[in-house]
């Protein structure tokens, strides 16, 4: 799990992986020490898979704030 995050943190901080096409990912992704169905569910983008595959569920909050009553 620790490979993944790392491969991810490198694509937010490095300009030529974040804007990469999907060839260059694959090439990055084949030099990694990434399991290979882990490489499958980076490139296709797919977020839920990605958060099984990490074992971590999404943790979503929406709200709403009015203006203070006068």
């Amino acid at each position: 799990m620790s490979d993944i995050i790392e491969f991810l943190e490198q694509v937010g901080q490095t300009a030529n992986l974040r804007y990469a096409t999907g060839s260059e990912l694959v090439r990055v992704l084949d030099a990694s020490r990434i399991d290979p169905t882990a490489c499958g569910v980076l490139l296709t983008g797919d977020r839920t898979q990605l958060e099984a595959l990490l074992g971590v569920r999404p943790n979503v909050c929406c709200a709403l704030a009015g203006p203070a009553p006068v």
